[in-house]
C-alpha cells in the first residue's frame, strides 16, 4: 500500500487508506504500508513551498522506489497519483478525482499552486495512469475524467467504491415528525455552510420545529434553531458519541458543496438512514443515489425548494430508507472485495514487464 502519509491513519485522506487497509486485512491479507513521504517535520516545510511541489514528488517517487525495492509483494496499491511506481507486479490506482478536474472546478485549494507545478502534476498523473494496469476510482465522475482527460482506455478504469469510516445503524425509532438538519464540515467554506445557515433562517419561518446541527470550525451569529456544535474530536469517545447522537436524531444531511468528489459524509448519513441534499458539482450525486437529491451549489432556491420537501416526514423518511440500502455497496469491506477482484484479474495474465512503465 504505498501513500504519501501514514496510511494507518484515520485522519489522512479522510480515512481513506485506513480503512481499505483495514478492510484488506480483514479479508485475511497481509498489507505492507510504504509511506512515500519524507519526515514529517520535513514533509511540512516543503510543502509550504508549492512552487517545489514537482521536485517534490521527484522525492516522493524516489521513496516508493526505494521502499518497494527491499519488500517482498503481490501487488501494489497506490493512493493518489502525485509520485510514481514502477513495478513487475500488479499495479492499480486508486484516487476520488483528478487534476483535470481540480483545474475545471478552480478549486481555491490547488489554485494556491503555481501553474508549473499544476502542469507537472497533470503530467505526472498522465504517467502514474499509463504505467498502471488499472487505475481504480471512487465514482463515475472521476472515471469518466481518466478516460477522456487522460486517454486512458475505458477498460481499464475501474469504479469501486469507497466506505465510511463512522458507521452507525439506521435506528429504527427516529422522530421524523420534526425536521433536524445536520451538516458535518471541517472545510466550511468549502461546504458551503454559511449558505446552509443563512438557508435555514427561511426553512425555520415555515416549519417553527426545525432546527439545524453544525459541527465543525464553522461559528455564526445566534440564530434561532441553529446549534453551533464547533469542532467534534472522533478520536474522543465523548466527541464521537456526540456526533452518533446527532446522526441518531437527523432528519436529513445537507452539505452542497461549492464541489466534492466523493464525501464520506453521504455514505455515513445514508448507513445512518439519513436523506442526504448534496452538490451537482463534483461525484457525490453517486454516493446520495436514490436516498436524496443534488442542488447547484450557487443556487439557494434550490436548496430552500430541497430543503422544504426534506422537511416532510413522509418524504425524508421513504428516502432515508432509501438511502440505508444504497449505503450497503459503500463499505470498505466491499470496496477491497472490488480492489481484490481487479488486481486478481491482472494477475491471471494482463500483467506487464517493468521495462513499461516510466518514472522520468
Amino acid at each position: 500500500m504505498c501513500f504519501g502519509g501514514d496510511s494507518s491513519d484515520p485522519g489522512a485522506f479522510s480515512g481513506s487508506p485506513a480503512g481499505l487497509t483495514a478492510a484488506l486485512e480483514r479479508a485475511g491479507h497481509s498489507v505492507l504500508r510504504v509511506n512515500t513521504a519524507l519526515p514529517s517535520a520535513l514533509e511540512r516545510i516543503a510543502g509550504r513551498a508549492r512552487w517545489l511541489h514537482p521536485e517534490l514528488c521527484r522525492v516522493h517517487t524516489y521513496i516508493a522506489d526505494a521502499r518497494l525495492s527491499k519488500l517482498e509483494y503481490d501487488a501494489v496499491v497506490q493512493i493518489g497519483t502525485d509520485f510514481l511506481v514502477c513495478t513487475a507486479a500488479p499495479t492499480v490506482t486508486y484516487d476520488d478525482m483528478t487534476v483535470a478536474q481540480h483545474v475545471r472546478l478552480r478549486d481555491d485549494w490547488f489554485a494556491r499552486y503555481p501553474r508549473r507545478a499544476q502542469l507537472a502534476w497533470q503530467v505526472r498523473q498522465m504517467r502514474a495512469f499509463t504505467n498502471a494496469d488499472r487505475c481504480c476510482v471512487l465514482s463515475q465522475w472521476a472515471a469518466e475524467s481518466v478516460v477522456q482527460d487522460y486517454q486512458q482506455p475505458a477498460e481499464k478504469v475501474c469504479v469501486i467504491g469507497l466506505g465510511g469510516n463512522h458507521i452507525i445503524e439506521a435506528p429504527a425509532d427516529r422522530d421524523w415528525s420534526k425536521p433536524r438538519y445536520l451538516i458535518i464540515a471541517k472545510n466550511w467554506r468549502r461546504k458551503n455552510v454559511p449558505l446552509v445557515v443563512e438557508t435555514f433562517a427561511e426553512v425555520k419561518r415555515r416549519f417553527p420545529s426545525a432546527s439545524l446541527d453544525v459541527v465543525g470550525p464553522y461559528i455564526g451569529g445566534p440564530q434561532p434553531g441553529v446549534v453551533f456544535h464547533g469542532s467534534l474530536d472522533l478520536n474522543k469517545l465523548s466527541d464521537r458519541r456526540r456526533v452518533e447522537e446527532l446522526l441518531r436524531s437527523a432528519t436529513c444531511y445537507v452539505m452542497p458543496s461549492k464541489h466534492e468528489a466523493s464525501a464520506l459524509a453521504f455514505v455515513e448519513a445514508g448507513a445512518a438512514g439519513i436523506p442526504s441534499i448534496g452538490t451537482t458539482s463534483g461525484g457525490v450525486r453517486e454516493l446520495i443515489g436514490p436516498g436524496g437529491t443534488v442542488v447547484d451549489p450557487t443556487d439557494s432556491f434550490s436548496l430552500l425548494r430541497e430543503m422544504i420537501r426534506l422537511a416532510d416526514p413522509r418524504t425524508a423518511s421513504t428516502l432515508g430508507a432509501l438511502a440505508a440500502d444504497h449505503a450497503r455497496w459503500y463499505t470498505w469491506d466491499a470496496t477491497a472485495q472490488r480492489l481484490l477482484n481487479v488486481i486478481e484479474e491482472v494477475a491471471r495474465g494482463r500483467g506487464r514487464s517493468s521495462n513499461e512503465c516510466s518514472t522520468s
